[in-house]
């Protein structure tokens, strides 16, 4: 994760410093040992730290354990695989130095040696032989970097395979790329201003290509960098790379404004290659542009969290005050974006909420205070969940009862959880007034009927059939009355059955 820094208080020259640094370690191949390397380095780091460095790693990601397992936890839950790593677009970005990169090229090398023949044998005569070299060159190149050793013979194998391919097509931008990287990473050939050259004739040749949509030959020789995450042109992706590679060139040689220049073209040919985006915040913090610095930074970790890990291990940007003062800010705005929807949570949480257990992990990871656990916190609230609730709607003789499970965030299903049994006892209000409405009517009527019946011979004699005009009305209106009040208590008493229109096996 640390990526190459330029100590000016070593007495060794910075090529040396270059060397050891590639010596440094053996490669490591599964996600568990980069995760726990980096850790350790960090731990490194902690110990000669400043107390406003110390604050910031402890901002950053509060308890080394906590932060790295919410690493682990991240690119497994991707399923991030070092043998499928394509090109420096990759999620493992943020946990990568300069050396570990070469991991990266290795298995682009693999891929490109099994390449597909049968198109390549279509090509011109003149380009098989120069494909011929190229292959001599990636798999000699191949073996250098498995040998982990930066004065292996086979770098000299490699230049051979490059060199006599250059001869025959000086503008090709895999060979002068390739060149490039034995100038940067051997020891018998490091020369560091040659392989930023070989570095920007990649890129343009490359950015060349990407114009003219790829020639036949090119096409078939074109490293699978399509396969990233994103489906950039492969071109494109090249001429970034390129671009990042001579900008690490540069910095070794301390031309830090042109290491910067360079690292922002690759980051703005993609946006998505926030390892670019990281190294031209550091080169520009490594020149005193701190507010600059700061502004690609803060891009650049709202792109991928985990760079501000990598932020506060790398000592051209800890030591910078902007940058710390940026990684609090970040850190507090987290936090207070998190409690805001904790405290709306916690606000609408019945409880025997099904959601509890979730709102309990989303406190946990506010009260350890730190950028990476606030963020976390934050995924656990914009996540989207299926818990089922129940919706009501009233029929005339029943209540119906829906079984819905929505993927929504969790105060949205707070929110219809909660109004779960406020809608019940609204579907059984509407029914008892509709009830009540239709007995009062029923009941109404027919006591008006008898009302009549009685009104009719309450108010007429024996002996002569006489009405009593105000017996009878009288009558209708006392029994329609008390017809309906009957009528409307039924209706208030009555019970409602409950259908289950959709009930889920599982609930």
């Amino acid at each position: 994760m640390a990526t190459f820094y330029y100590d000016s208080y070593s007495s060794d020259h910075i090529n040396s410093q270059w060397i050891k640094h590639l010596q440094s370690n053996a490669y490591i191949r599964d996600i568990d040992g980069i995760v726990t390397k980096n850790r350790k380095e960090l731990e490194s780091t902690i110990r000669n730290a400043s107390a406003e460095q110390a604050k910031a790693i402890n901002q950053v990601c509060g308890r080394l354990d906590d932060g790295f397992a919410e690493i682990s936890n991240h690119l497994k839950e991707i399923n991030c695989n070092v043998s499928e790593l394509r090109g420096e677009i990759n999620a493992m970005a943020a946990m990568l130095d300069w050396k570990l990169s070469l991991l990266i090229e290795e298995q682009r090398l693999t891929n490109e040696l099994l390449g597909n023949i049968a198109q390549i044998l279509r090509i011109p005569d003149s380009q098989k032989q120069r494909v011929y070299h190229i292959e001599q060159g990636l798999k000699y190149l191949k073996n250098a970097i498995l040998e982990e050793d930066v004065e292996s013979d086979f770098y000299s194998d490699a230049f051979e395979g490059f060199s006599q391919a250059e001869k025959i097509e000086r503008k090709d931008y895999i060979t002068l790329n390739r060149i490039g990287q034995i100038y940067l990473y051997s020891k018998t050939f490091l020369n560091i201003p040659l392989a930023e050259e070989y570095f920007l004739k990649s890129a343009r040749e490359a950015f060349a290509e990407f114009n003219a949509g790829g020639t036949t030959a090119s096409n078939y020789l074109s490293p699978n960098i399509q396969e990233s995450k994103n489906h950039r042109n492969p071109f494109k992706a090249a001429t970034a790379e390129a671009y990042l590679y001579a900008s690490r060139c540069c910095y070794l040689q301390r031309k830090r404004e042109k290491a910067a220049e360079l690292a922002g073209k690759a980051f703005s040919l993609i946006p998505e290659f926030t390892e670019a985006g990281f190294e031209q915040a550091k080169y520009l913090a490594a020149n005193n542009k701190d507010s600059e610095a700061a502004q690609i930074l803060s891009i650049v970790i709202s792109k991928d969290r985990f760079f501000s890990i990598k932020a506060v291990n790398d000592q051209d940007l800890i030591k910078n005050p902007s940058i710390l003062k940026l990684l609090e800010t970040l850190q507090k705005s987290t936090i207070t974006k998190a409690k805001q929807g904790l405290k709306q949570c916690v606000d609408q949480m019945r409880p025997n909420s099904q959601a509890k257990e979730i709102i309990g992990e989303i406190g946990d990871n506010i009260s350890k205070n730190s950028y990476i656990s606030g963020m976390k916190a934050l995924d656990l609230l914009n996540a989207k969940y299926s818990f089922k609730y129940c919706t009501y709607s009233h029929g005339s003789e029943t209540i119906y009862r829906t079984y819905v499970n929505p993927s929504q965030s969790i105060i949205s299903f707070l929110e219809k959880e909660n109004a779960s049994p406020e809608q019940y006892k609204r579907a059984l209000k509407e029914y008892m007034s509709q009830a009540s409405e239709t007995n009062a009517i029923t009941f109404g009527l027919g006591g008006g009927a008898l009302g009549f019946i009685i009104g009719l011979f309450k108010g007429c004699t024996v002996k002569e059939f006489s009405m009593d005009w105000g017996t009878f009305f009288i009558s209708i209106i006392i029994c329609g009355g008390l017809g309906a009040l009957i009528g409307f208590l039924i209706g208030q008493a009555s019970e409602p059955g409950l259908t289950d229109q959709n009930r889920p096996k599982s609930y």
